[in-house]
Protein backbone atom coordinates (compact mmCIF):
# COMPACT_ATOMS: atom_id res chain seq x y z
CA UNK A 1 0.00 0.00 0.00
CA UNK A 2 2.88 2.32 0.79
CA UNK A 3 4.41 1.57 -2.62
CA UNK A 4 1.11 2.26 -4.37
CA UNK A 5 0.73 5.61 -2.63
CA UNK A 6 4.33 6.47 -3.36
CA UNK A 7 3.80 5.84 -7.07
CA UNK A 8 0.62 7.93 -7.15
CA UNK A 9 2.21 10.77 -5.24
CA UNK A 10 5.32 10.63 -7.39
CA UNK A 11 3.36 10.79 -10.65
CA UNK A 12 1.37 13.79 -9.43
CA UNK A 13 4.51 15.57 -8.28
CA UNK A 14 6.16 15.08 -11.68
CA UNK A 15 3.05 16.39 -13.46
CA UNK A 16 2.74 19.31 -11.06
CA UNK A 17 6.35 20.33 -11.56
CA UNK A 18 5.78 20.11 -15.31
CA UNK A 19 2.92 21.69 -17.24
CA UNK A 20 0.04 20.92 -14.85
CA UNK A 21 0.54 23.46 -12.08
CA UNK A 22 -3.03 22.89 -10.90
CA UNK A 23 -1.95 19.42 -9.72
CA UNK A 24 0.38 20.78 -7.04
CA UNK A 25 -2.31 20.87 -4.37
CA UNK A 26 -3.38 17.31 -5.16
CA UNK A 27 0.24 16.15 -5.22
CA UNK A 28 0.71 17.63 -1.76
CA UNK A 29 -2.39 15.74 -0.56
CA UNK A 30 -1.03 12.47 -1.89
CA UNK A 31 2.30 13.17 -0.27
CA UNK A 32 0.45 13.53 3.06
CA UNK A 33 -1.31 10.26 2.31
CA UNK A 34 2.07 8.63 1.75
CA UNK A 35 3.43 10.16 4.96
CA UNK A 36 0.49 8.76 6.91
CA UNK A 37 1.05 5.23 5.69
CA UNK A 38 4.79 5.52 6.18
CA UNK A 39 4.14 6.46 9.79
CA UNK A 40 1.92 3.41 10.20
CA UNK A 41 4.47 1.19 8.45
CA UNK A 42 7.23 2.43 10.75
CA UNK A 43 5.22 2.21 13.94
CA UNK A 44 7.48 -0.56 15.39
CA UNK A 45 10.36 1.90 15.22
CA UNK A 46 8.52 5.04 16.44
CA UNK A 47 6.98 6.05 19.77
CA UNK A 48 3.21 5.48 19.72
CA UNK A 49 2.43 9.18 20.13
CA UNK A 50 4.71 10.05 17.20
CA UNK A 51 3.20 7.74 14.61
CA UNK A 52 -0.36 8.34 15.83
CA UNK A 53 0.12 12.12 15.64
CA UNK A 54 1.84 12.00 12.25
CA UNK A 55 -0.78 9.65 10.77
CA UNK A 56 -3.74 11.66 12.05
CA UNK A 57 -2.33 14.97 10.88
CA UNK A 58 -1.45 13.49 7.47
CA UNK A 59 -4.88 11.90 6.85
CA UNK A 60 -6.72 14.96 8.12
CA UNK A 61 -4.53 17.23 6.04
CA UNK A 62 -5.02 15.29 2.81
CA UNK A 63 -8.84 15.41 3.09
CA UNK A 64 -8.65 19.15 3.75
CA UNK A 65 -6.44 19.62 0.69
CA UNK A 66 -8.86 17.54 -1.42
CA UNK A 67 -11.68 19.84 -0.26
CA UNK A 68 -9.67 22.97 -1.09
CA UNK A 69 -8.80 21.49 -4.50
CA UNK A 70 -12.43 20.87 -5.46
CA UNK A 71 -13.43 24.34 -4.28
CA UNK A 72 -10.72 25.83 -6.44
CA UNK A 73 -12.06 23.92 -9.41
CA UNK A 74 -15.44 25.52 -8.64
CA UNK A 75 -13.80 28.91 -8.51
CA UNK A 76 -14.44 29.26 -4.79
CA UNK A 77 -12.36 29.46 -1.63
CA UNK A 78 -13.38 27.06 1.12
CA UNK A 79 -13.75 28.47 4.62
CA UNK A 80 -10.69 28.21 6.83
CA UNK A 81 -12.76 26.59 9.55
CA UNK A 82 -13.55 23.61 7.32
CA UNK A 83 -9.95 23.01 6.31
CA UNK A 84 -7.84 23.90 9.34
CA UNK A 85 -9.82 22.98 12.39
CA UNK A 86 -10.30 19.27 11.52
CA UNK A 87 -6.54 18.87 11.24
CA UNK A 88 -5.95 20.75 14.48
CA UNK A 89 -8.65 18.75 16.24
CA UNK A 90 -7.21 15.42 15.09
CA UNK A 91 -3.75 16.44 16.27
CA UNK A 92 -5.09 17.49 19.68
CA UNK A 93 -7.05 14.27 20.03
CA UNK A 94 -3.98 12.21 19.17
CA UNK A 95 -2.15 13.86 22.03
CA UNK A 96 -4.73 14.12 24.82
CA UNK A 97 -6.93 11.05 24.22
CA UNK A 98 -5.08 7.93 25.26
CA UNK A 99 -8.00 5.50 25.02
CA UNK A 100 -7.61 3.78 21.66
CA UNK A 101 -11.31 3.07 21.10
CA UNK A 102 -12.49 6.60 21.98
CA UNK A 103 -9.72 8.16 19.97
CA UNK A 104 -10.58 5.97 16.96
CA UNK A 105 -14.27 6.91 17.13
CA UNK A 106 -13.59 10.68 17.48
CA UNK A 107 -10.95 10.87 14.77
CA UNK A 108 -13.02 8.66 12.43
CA UNK A 109 -15.99 10.96 13.02
CA UNK A 110 -13.95 14.01 12.10
CA UNK A 111 -12.65 12.28 8.97
CA UNK A 112 -16.21 11.24 8.10
CA UNK A 113 -17.26 14.88 8.39
CA UNK A 114 -14.40 15.84 6.07
CA UNK A 115 -15.35 13.11 3.60
CA UNK A 116 -18.96 14.29 3.74
CA UNK A 117 -17.93 17.88 3.00
CA UNK A 118 -15.78 16.63 0.15
CA UNK A 119 -18.71 14.61 -1.18
CA UNK A 120 -21.12 17.55 -0.94
CA UNK A 121 -18.66 19.92 -2.61
CA UNK A 122 -17.95 17.46 -5.41
CA UNK A 123 -21.67 16.87 -5.98
CA UNK A 124 -22.06 20.65 -6.27
CA UNK A 125 -19.25 20.75 -8.81
CA UNK A 126 -20.90 17.91 -10.71
CA UNK A 127 -24.23 19.72 -10.71
CA UNK A 128 -22.62 22.87 -12.09
CA UNK A 129 -20.74 20.88 -14.74
CA UNK A 130 -23.16 18.38 -16.22
CA UNK A 131 -21.60 15.29 -17.76
CA UNK A 132 -18.30 15.51 -15.86
CA UNK A 133 -16.91 11.97 -15.49
CA UNK A 134 -13.98 13.11 -13.39
CA UNK A 135 -16.34 14.48 -10.74
CA UNK A 136 -18.25 11.22 -10.77
CA UNK A 137 -15.07 9.26 -10.03
CA UNK A 138 -14.20 11.63 -7.20
CA UNK A 139 -17.71 11.23 -5.79
CA UNK A 140 -17.22 7.46 -5.91
CA UNK A 141 -13.93 7.80 -4.03
CA UNK A 142 -15.51 10.02 -1.38
CA UNK A 143 -18.39 7.57 -0.99
CA UNK A 144 -16.01 4.63 -0.53
CA UNK A 145 -14.04 6.57 2.04
CA UNK A 146 -17.21 7.63 3.86
CA UNK A 147 -18.60 4.09 3.84
CA UNK A 148 -15.36 2.68 5.26
CA UNK A 149 -15.38 5.27 8.04
CA UNK A 150 -19.01 4.50 8.84
CA UNK A 151 -18.11 0.79 9.11
CA UNK A 152 -15.12 1.63 11.32
CA UNK A 153 -17.18 3.78 13.68
CA UNK A 154 -19.97 1.20 13.77
CA UNK A 155 -17.48 -1.56 14.63
CA UNK A 156 -16.19 0.45 17.55
CA UNK A 157 -19.64 1.47 18.78
CA UNK A 158 -21.19 -2.00 18.60
CA UNK A 159 -18.12 -3.98 19.64
CA UNK A 160 -17.63 -5.66 16.28
CA UNK A 161 -13.91 -4.90 16.45
CA UNK A 162 -11.85 -5.95 19.46
CA UNK A 163 -8.60 -4.22 18.43
CA UNK A 164 -6.81 -2.31 21.18
CA UNK A 165 -4.11 -0.49 19.20
CA UNK A 166 -3.20 0.58 15.68
CA UNK A 167 -0.84 -2.35 15.42
CA UNK A 168 -3.69 -4.85 15.71
CA UNK A 169 -4.70 -6.18 12.29
CA UNK A 170 -8.49 -6.54 12.28
CA UNK A 171 -11.11 -6.75 9.57
CA UNK A 172 -12.30 -3.14 10.17
CA UNK A 173 -8.77 -1.79 9.83
CA UNK A 174 -8.27 -3.85 6.69
CA UNK A 175 -11.48 -2.44 5.18
CA UNK A 176 -10.39 1.08 6.05
CA UNK A 177 -6.94 0.61 4.50
CA UNK A 178 -8.32 -0.97 1.32
CA UNK A 179 -11.03 1.68 1.07
CA UNK A 180 -8.45 4.42 1.57
CA UNK A 181 -6.27 3.00 -1.19
CA UNK A 182 -9.24 2.53 -3.54
CA UNK A 183 -10.52 6.03 -2.86
CA UNK A 184 -7.05 7.46 -3.40
CA UNK A 185 -6.70 5.66 -6.73
CA UNK A 186 -10.12 6.94 -7.87
CA UNK A 187 -9.25 10.46 -6.79
CA UNK A 188 -5.87 10.23 -8.51
CA UNK A 189 -7.62 9.23 -11.73
CA UNK A 190 -10.44 11.77 -11.35
CA UNK A 191 -8.35 14.88 -10.77
CA UNK A 192 -6.53 14.96 -14.16
CA UNK A 193 -9.87 14.19 -15.83
CA UNK A 194 -11.54 17.09 -14.00
CA UNK A 195 -8.72 19.45 -14.95
CA UNK A 196 -8.85 18.36 -18.59
CA UNK A 197 -12.65 18.65 -18.67
CA UNK A 198 -12.45 22.09 -17.10
CA UNK A 199 -9.94 23.20 -19.74
CA UNK A 200 -12.13 21.80 -22.52
CA UNK A 201 -15.20 23.51 -21.07
CA UNK A 202 -13.32 26.81 -20.80
CA UNK A 203 -12.12 26.44 -24.38
CA UNK A 204 -15.64 25.68 -25.63
CA UNK A 205 -17.04 28.62 -23.67
CA UNK A 206 -14.36 30.86 -25.11
CA UNK A 207 -15.08 29.63 -28.62
CA UNK A 208 -18.82 30.24 -28.14
CA UNK A 209 -18.09 33.71 -26.77
CA UNK A 210 -15.85 34.69 -29.66
CA UNK A 211 -18.21 33.12 -32.18
CA UNK A 212 -21.04 35.27 -30.81
CA UNK A 213 -18.80 38.32 -31.02
CA UNK A 214 -17.82 37.49 -34.60
CA UNK A 215 -21.37 36.63 -35.64
CA UNK A 216 -22.68 39.94 -34.24
CA UNK A 217 -19.77 42.03 -35.54
CA UNK A 218 -20.46 44.76 -38.08
CA UNK A 219 -17.06 43.97 -39.60
CA UNK A 220 -16.83 41.20 -42.16
CA UNK A 221 -14.78 38.20 -40.99
CA UNK A 222 -13.64 35.39 -43.29
CA UNK A 223 -11.25 32.48 -42.89
CA UNK A 224 -9.24 31.62 -46.01
CA UNK A 225 -7.37 28.34 -46.36
CA UNK A 226 -5.93 26.90 -49.58
CA UNK A 227 -7.29 30.03 -51.31
CA UNK A 228 -10.83 28.93 -50.39
CA UNK A 229 -13.35 30.64 -48.13
CA UNK A 230 -13.83 28.34 -45.14
CA UNK A 231 -15.94 30.63 -42.96
CA UNK A 232 -17.83 33.89 -43.42
CA UNK A 233 -19.79 35.75 -40.74
CA UNK A 234 -23.11 37.50 -41.57
CA UNK A 235 -21.40 40.85 -42.16
CA UNK A 236 -19.03 39.24 -44.68
CA UNK A 237 -21.97 37.53 -46.39
CA UNK A 238 -23.62 40.95 -46.75
CA UNK A 239 -20.47 42.47 -48.25
CA UNK A 240 -20.01 39.55 -50.65
CA UNK A 241 -23.70 39.45 -51.57
CA UNK A 242 -24.21 35.74 -50.95
CA UNK A 243 -25.32 33.44 -48.11
CA UNK A 244 -22.71 31.48 -46.16
CA UNK A 245 -23.51 28.15 -47.80
CA UNK A 246 -22.87 29.69 -51.22
CA UNK A 247 -19.51 31.10 -50.11
CA UNK A 248 -17.99 28.17 -48.26
CA UNK A 249 -15.33 26.28 -50.25
CA UNK A 250 -15.41 28.84 -53.05
CA UNK A 251 -12.20 30.57 -54.30
CA UNK A 252 -12.01 33.90 -52.50
CA UNK A 253 -10.22 35.54 -55.45
CA UNK A 254 -13.44 35.12 -57.46
CA UNK A 255 -14.99 37.83 -55.27
CA UNK A 256 -12.23 40.38 -55.87
CA UNK A 257 -11.84 42.85 -58.70
CA UNK A 258 -9.33 41.41 -61.21
CA UNK A 259 -7.02 44.40 -60.70
CA UNK A 260 -6.85 43.73 -56.93
CA UNK A 261 -6.28 39.97 -56.95
CA UNK A 262 -2.50 40.07 -57.24
CA UNK A 263 -2.15 42.39 -54.23
CA UNK A 264 -4.53 40.32 -52.10
CA UNK A 265 -2.82 37.06 -53.02
CA UNK A 266 0.61 38.48 -52.20
CA UNK A 267 -0.48 39.66 -48.74
CA UNK A 268 -2.27 36.35 -48.10
CA UNK A 269 0.92 34.42 -48.85
CA UNK A 270 2.96 36.72 -46.59
CA UNK A 271 0.53 36.11 -43.74
CA UNK A 272 0.79 32.36 -44.17
CA UNK A 273 4.53 32.82 -43.57
CA UNK A 274 3.83 34.93 -40.49
CA UNK A 275 5.17 38.09 -42.15
CA UNK A 276 2.04 40.05 -43.03
CA UNK A 277 0.00 40.18 -39.83
CA UNK A 278 -2.08 43.34 -39.49
CA UNK A 279 -0.93 44.68 -42.88
CA UNK A 280 -3.95 46.52 -44.24
CA UNK A 281 -4.81 47.29 -47.85
CA UNK A 282 -7.84 48.34 -49.88
CA UNK A 283 -9.54 46.19 -52.50
CA UNK A 284 -12.78 46.07 -54.45
CA UNK A 285 -15.19 43.23 -53.80
CA UNK A 286 -17.10 42.10 -56.88
CA UNK A 287 -20.43 40.63 -55.86
CA UNK A 288 -22.50 38.20 -57.91
CA UNK A 289 -25.11 40.90 -58.52
CA UNK A 290 -22.46 43.11 -60.12
CA UNK A 291 -22.26 45.59 -57.25
CA UNK A 292 -18.73 46.59 -56.23
CA UNK A 293 -17.81 47.46 -52.65
CA UNK A 294 -14.56 48.97 -51.44
CA UNK A 295 -13.22 47.29 -48.30
CA UNK A 296 -10.13 47.67 -46.16
CA UNK A 297 -8.62 44.22 -45.53
CA UNK A 298 -6.67 43.31 -42.43
CA UNK A 299 -5.80 39.96 -40.92
CA UNK A 300 -3.50 37.52 -39.17
CA UNK A 301 -2.23 33.99 -39.65
CA UNK A 302 -4.64 31.34 -38.38
CA UNK A 303 -4.84 27.56 -38.10
CA UNK A 304 -7.96 26.00 -39.57
CA UNK A 305 -8.37 22.28 -39.05
CA UNK A 306 -4.63 21.81 -38.85
CA UNK A 307 -4.11 23.73 -42.11
CA UNK A 308 -2.46 27.17 -42.41
CA UNK A 309 -5.03 29.88 -43.06
CA UNK A 310 -5.62 33.59 -42.66
CA UNK A 311 -8.25 35.23 -40.51
CA UNK A 312 -9.25 38.29 -42.55
CA UNK A 313 -11.28 41.30 -41.44
CA UNK A 314 -13.17 43.42 -43.98
CA UNK A 315 -14.30 46.97 -43.21
CA UNK A 316 -16.70 48.56 -45.67
CA UNK A 317 -15.16 51.85 -46.83
CA UNK A 318 -17.30 52.31 -49.93
CA UNK A 319 -18.86 55.55 -48.69
CA UNK A 320 -15.52 56.94 -47.52
CA UNK A 321 -13.94 55.97 -50.81
CA UNK A 322 -16.72 57.65 -52.76
CA UNK A 323 -16.39 60.79 -50.65
CA UNK A 324 -12.63 60.71 -51.14
CA UNK A 325 -13.07 60.37 -54.89
CA UNK A 326 -15.59 63.18 -54.82
CA UNK A 327 -13.19 65.40 -52.89
CA UNK A 328 -10.40 64.42 -55.25
CA UNK A 329 -12.61 65.21 -58.22
CA UNK A 330 -13.55 68.58 -56.76
CA UNK A 331 -9.87 69.38 -56.44
CA UNK A 332 -9.60 69.13 -60.25
CA UNK A 333 -13.03 70.34 -61.37
CA UNK A 334 -14.55 73.78 -61.66
CA UNK A 335 -17.60 73.58 -59.35
CA UNK A 336 -19.77 75.91 -61.49
CA UNK A 337 -19.37 74.45 -64.97
CA UNK A 338 -18.07 70.94 -64.22
CA UNK A 339 -15.10 71.59 -66.52
CA UNK A 340 -11.48 70.95 -65.61
CA UNK A 341 -9.89 73.61 -63.43
CA UNK A 342 -6.43 75.13 -63.87
CA UNK A 343 -4.76 72.38 -61.81
CA UNK A 344 -6.11 69.55 -63.93
CA UNK A 345 -5.56 71.49 -67.16
CA UNK A 346 -1.84 71.86 -66.41
CA UNK A 347 -1.63 68.15 -65.59
CA UNK A 348 -3.33 67.27 -68.88
CA UNK A 349 -1.08 69.68 -70.77
CA UNK A 350 2.03 68.17 -69.21
CA UNK A 351 0.91 64.65 -70.14
CA UNK A 352 -0.04 65.75 -73.65
CA UNK A 353 3.35 67.45 -74.20
CA UNK A 354 5.22 64.37 -72.92
CA UNK A 355 3.25 62.15 -75.29
CA UNK A 356 3.68 64.63 -78.13
CA UNK A 357 7.44 64.62 -77.66
CA UNK A 358 7.46 60.82 -77.68
CA UNK A 359 5.30 60.70 -80.85
CA UNK A 360 6.89 63.79 -82.47
CA UNK A 361 3.46 65.45 -82.59
CA UNK A 362 2.25 68.98 -81.90
CA UNK A 363 -0.22 70.23 -79.29
CA UNK A 364 -2.58 73.18 -79.66
CA UNK A 365 -4.02 75.47 -76.98
CA UNK A 366 -7.12 77.67 -77.38
CA UNK A 367 -7.29 80.44 -74.76
CA UNK A 368 -10.51 82.49 -74.77
CA UNK A 369 -11.97 85.35 -72.80
CA UNK A 370 -15.60 86.55 -73.11
CA UNK A 371 -15.93 90.04 -74.59
CA UNK A 372 -19.26 91.23 -73.27
CA UNK A 373 -19.61 89.39 -69.98
CA UNK A 374 -19.14 92.12 -67.34
CA UNK A 375 -22.21 94.21 -68.38
CA UNK A 376 -24.44 91.16 -67.80
CA UNK A 377 -23.07 90.74 -64.27
CA UNK A 378 -23.36 94.43 -63.50
CA UNK A 379 -26.97 94.73 -64.73
CA UNK A 380 -28.54 91.38 -63.80
CA UNK A 381 -26.26 90.06 -61.05
CA UNK A 382 -23.91 87.16 -60.66
CA UNK A 383 -26.69 84.58 -60.91
CA UNK A 384 -27.31 85.57 -64.53
CA UNK A 385 -23.56 85.61 -65.17
CA UNK A 386 -23.18 82.10 -63.71
CA UNK A 387 -25.99 80.85 -65.96
CA UNK A 388 -24.17 82.22 -69.02
CA UNK A 389 -20.85 80.66 -67.96
CA UNK A 390 -22.57 77.28 -67.60
CA UNK A 391 -23.94 77.62 -71.15
CA UNK A 392 -20.48 78.57 -72.42
CA UNK A 393 -19.12 75.35 -70.95
CA UNK A 394 -21.87 73.34 -72.63
CA UNK A 395 -21.20 74.94 -76.03
CA UNK A 396 -17.47 74.29 -75.73
CA UNK A 397 -18.06 70.60 -75.01
CA UNK A 398 -20.25 70.36 -78.10
CA UNK A 399 -17.64 71.95 -80.40
CA UNK A 400 -14.46 70.08 -79.41
CA UNK A 401 -13.24 66.60 -80.32
CA UNK A 402 -13.52 63.66 -77.96
CA UNK A 403 -9.76 63.78 -77.41
CA UNK A 404 -9.75 67.48 -76.45
CA UNK A 405 -9.96 68.83 -72.90
CA UNK A 406 -11.98 71.89 -71.84
CA UNK A 407 -11.15 73.90 -68.72
CA UNK A 408 -12.29 77.03 -66.96
CA UNK A 409 -9.43 78.96 -65.39
CA UNK A 410 -11.68 81.33 -63.46
CA UNK A 411 -13.94 84.30 -64.18
CA UNK A 412 -14.78 84.24 -67.89
CA UNK A 413 -11.52 82.65 -69.08
CA UNK A 414 -11.63 79.21 -70.72
CA UNK A 415 -9.02 76.97 -72.33
CA UNK A 416 -9.33 74.12 -74.81
CA UNK A 417 -6.41 71.69 -75.13
CA UNK A 418 -5.94 70.18 -78.61
CA UNK A 419 -3.56 67.18 -78.43
CA UNK A 420 -2.45 64.94 -81.26
CA UNK A 421 -2.32 67.48 -84.13
CA UNK A 422 0.34 65.53 -86.02
CA UNK A 423 4.04 66.20 -86.67
CA UNK A 424 3.68 68.74 -89.46
CA UNK A 425 3.31 72.37 -88.38
CA UNK A 426 1.27 73.50 -91.40
CA UNK A 427 -1.07 70.51 -91.12
CA UNK A 428 -1.45 71.16 -87.39
CA UNK A 429 -2.50 74.76 -88.06
CA UNK A 430 -5.00 73.58 -90.68
CA UNK A 431 -6.63 71.39 -87.99
CA UNK A 432 -6.45 73.81 -85.08
CA UNK A 433 -7.63 77.03 -86.73
CA UNK A 434 -11.03 75.66 -87.93
CA UNK A 435 -11.63 74.30 -84.43
CA UNK A 436 -10.87 77.70 -82.90
CA UNK A 437 -13.09 79.49 -85.44
CA UNK A 438 -15.91 77.03 -84.76
CA UNK A 439 -15.64 77.78 -81.06
CA UNK A 440 -15.72 81.53 -81.74
CA UNK A 441 -18.86 81.19 -83.87
CA UNK A 442 -20.63 78.96 -81.32
CA UNK A 443 -19.92 81.34 -78.45
CA UNK A 444 -21.03 84.38 -80.48
CA UNK A 445 -24.64 83.16 -80.74
CA UNK A 446 -27.21 84.80 -78.40
CA UNK A 447 -27.71 83.35 -74.91
CA UNK A 448 -31.06 82.92 -73.15
CA UNK A 449 -30.30 83.56 -69.50
CA UNK A 450 -32.71 83.06 -66.59
CA UNK A 451 -31.65 84.59 -63.24
CA UNK A 452 -31.70 82.23 -60.25
CA UNK A 453 -34.54 84.16 -58.59
CA UNK A 454 -36.83 83.22 -61.49
CA UNK A 455 -35.77 79.57 -61.98
CA UNK A 456 -38.15 78.18 -59.41
CA UNK A 457 -41.08 79.86 -61.16
CA UNK A 458 -42.54 79.14 -64.57
CA UNK A 459 -40.46 81.57 -66.63
CA UNK A 460 -42.38 83.80 -69.00
CA UNK A 461 -40.80 85.08 -72.18
CA UNK A 462 -40.34 88.60 -70.82
CA UNK A 463 -38.39 87.23 -67.83
CA UNK A 464 -35.77 85.52 -69.99
CA UNK A 465 -32.73 87.66 -70.66
CA UNK A 466 -31.26 87.57 -74.15
CA UNK A 467 -27.57 88.41 -74.12
CA UNK A 468 -24.92 88.48 -76.82
CA UNK A 469 -21.38 87.70 -75.77
CA UNK A 470 -18.51 87.13 -78.20
CA UNK A 471 -15.08 85.71 -77.37
CA UNK A 472 -11.51 86.82 -78.00
CA UNK A 473 -9.42 83.74 -78.70
CA UNK A 474 -5.69 83.10 -78.66
CA UNK A 475 -4.47 80.00 -80.53
CA UNK A 476 -0.92 78.68 -80.26
CA UNK A 477 0.88 75.44 -81.10
CA UNK A 478 3.65 73.83 -79.10
CA UNK A 479 7.21 73.90 -80.34
CA UNK A 480 8.68 70.54 -81.34
CA UNK A 481 9.81 68.80 -78.13
CA UNK A 482 8.34 71.51 -75.87
CA UNK A 483 7.43 70.24 -72.37
CA UNK A 484 6.76 73.50 -70.49
CA UNK A 485 2.98 73.40 -69.90
CA UNK A 486 2.83 76.73 -68.09
CA UNK A 487 4.94 78.41 -70.77
CA UNK A 488 2.62 77.16 -73.51
CA UNK A 489 -0.41 78.39 -71.56
CA UNK A 490 1.19 81.83 -71.11
CA UNK A 491 1.81 82.09 -74.86
CA UNK A 492 -1.86 81.28 -75.51
CA UNK A 493 -2.88 83.95 -72.96
CA UNK A 494 -0.74 86.52 -74.77
CA UNK A 495 -2.28 85.55 -78.10
CA UNK A 496 -5.75 86.08 -76.58
CA UNK A 497 -4.79 89.63 -75.53
CA UNK A 498 -3.64 90.31 -79.05
CA UNK A 499 -7.12 89.28 -80.24
CA UNK A 500 -8.69 91.77 -77.84
CA UNK A 501 -6.36 94.53 -78.92
CA UNK A 502 -7.17 93.78 -82.57
CA UNK A 503 -10.90 94.42 -81.99
CA UNK A 504 -12.17 91.32 -80.15
CA UNK A 505 -14.38 88.48 -81.44
CA UNK A 506 -11.50 87.03 -83.38
CA UNK A 507 -8.77 84.35 -83.28
CA UNK A 508 -5.15 85.51 -82.99
CA UNK A 509 -1.90 83.54 -83.06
Amino acid sequence: MVYANAMLAGSFIVAAIGAQKDLRLWAAALVLHLVGYLALALRPHLPELAYVLIANLAFGGLLSLFLVGVNRLRGRLSGVQWTVWPVVAMGVLAIIVTDYGLRTKLISAIMLLQAGLLLRTTVGYRRENVGRRGAELLIAGALIWSAALVVRISAELFGWDNSESVSDSTWSQLILYLASLSATILIAISVPMMLRERSEAALQASERHYRRLIESSNEGVVIISDLMIRYANPAACGLLGAPADALIDRPYLDYLHPDDRELSLRVHQLRLKGQGDHQSYEVRLRRRDGVERWVRMNGVRYDWGGRPATLAFMSDITQQHQEHEKDRELAFVDPLTGLDNRRRLLMRMHDALEQARADNHLVGVVFLDLDNFKPLNDKHGHAAGDDLLIQVGQRLRQRVRSTDAVARLGGDEFVVLLPGLGPDMEAAWSKARPLAEGIREALGKPYQVVPVAMRDESPHLERVITHRCSASIGLVLSHPGEIDAQGLLDRADQAMYRAKEAGRNRVSN
